[in-house]
């Protein structure tokens, strides 16, 4: 099972930590003695003995050796924050061993473990831009950590995510701007809550949704409106309708047939209730609420020629408004109703 772990990196020498790991070395500190070497101080705690304060210190990179609980293994994979650039993370999985090499410019920095940059189909370094499209609230919240290393296990499917857009050529480094990030949170909503009105209301059942939606919307407005249930046997057209007391004592009465289609409205048989509900109810005005996403051009017009016919507004209310609708109240007003 592949792990995944955050290794936050010396930021004093990003430029050399960087040439490392594009070299296919990570180099992580607190390895300036050779006495640091994790395997030394696993044999020395294994043996029962003593550490020093600094290999205590050393000891908290021992993710890094494979050997040790929960060490991380060849192919695992790694965000390493602040890099290319501050606020930025770069995706390495591991390709070998642990070993300490305290050589060259790196007389602090021993612990190595080699790794392999993930790139682009384009062969450029896999940068990921926190507010990027495919990175989840929860991942972005666990970069604020300020551990050297941190389990990122609970992020796995936030992380594949990014790893299967990056693989696809998707752009994982550009930032996106909030109104957007506002636009696609409010797309998701609707998709999935109307998900969820489909699975758990069918057919007439989506009648008691619907005036349920409605009474809590004239509640503010329209204190003494009345919303009614008339769908069933003998509903005359209309399955609610909503009666508004007027001050000179005349009610304005709007008819609602409520239709659960998922395909593109079309079928004129609700506007043909309407028509009967004009008739025996006397409504003012009349509403098609469907759950389809659009109407045919056929249905706009059958409906304007209603309109123009019946001398009432005709109103259709589609799949998204309907949504809004149920989105913008509050569950608790609906539940008790």
């Amino acid at each position: 099972m592949t792990n995944y772990a955050a290794v936050r990196t010396d930021r004093d020498l990003r430029p050399l930590i960087l040439k490392e790991a594009y070299a296919g070395r990570l180099r992580q500190g607190w390895g300036w003695e050779d006495h640091h070497d994790l395997h030394l101080i696993r044999t020395r705690r294994l043996a029962g003995e003593t550490l020093s304060d600094d290999e205590r210190a050393a000891w908290g990179n021992r993710r890094l050796l494979e050997q040790a609980w929960n060490g991380l293994q060849e192919g695992d994979v790694l965000v390493l924050p602040n890099l290319p650039e501050p606020g930025t993370w770069l995706l390495a999985r591991i390709t070998g061993d642990y070993r300490f090499d305290r050589t060259g410019e790196f007389l602090g920095h021993g612990h190595v473990r080699p790794i392999e940059v993930l790139r682009t189909p384009d062969r450029r370094p896999a940068v990921v831009h926190p507010t990027g499209e495919f990175v989840t609230a929860g991942l972005r919240r666990s970069m604020c950590c300020q551990h050297r290393m941190w389990s990122l296990d609970g992020h796995a499917d936030a992380l594949e995510t990014i790893i299967e857009a990056l693989a696809g050529g998707a752009a994982i480094d550009i930032p996106t701007p909030m109104e957007q990030r506002l636009e696609r949170f409010t797309a998701n909503m609707r998709e999935r809550a109307y998900a969820l009105i489909d699975e758990t209301f069918g057919g007439a059942e989506l009648e008691q949704l619907v005036l349920r939606v409605l009474r809590s919307r004239y509640r503010a407005a329209h204190p003494k409106a009345r919303v009614l249930h008339k769908g069933g046997r003998g509903e005359h057209g209309i399955d609610v309708l909503v009666e508004l007391p007027d001050p000179l004592g005349v009610d304005l009465r709007i008819g609602v047939q409520v239709k659960k289609h998922d395909g593109v409205e079309w079928s004129k048989q609700s506007l043909a209730q309407l028509r009967e509900a004009r008739d025996h109810w006397g409504i003012h005005a009349g509403v098609v609420l469907t759950t389809a996403p659009d109407f045919t051009e056929t249905f706009e017009t059958a409906r304007a020629e209603l309109e123009d016919d019946l001398r009432i507004p005709i109103r259709v209310i589609l799949r998204e408004e309907f949504v809004d609708m149920v989105l913008t109240n509050l569950v608790d007003r609906l539940a008790t109703e």
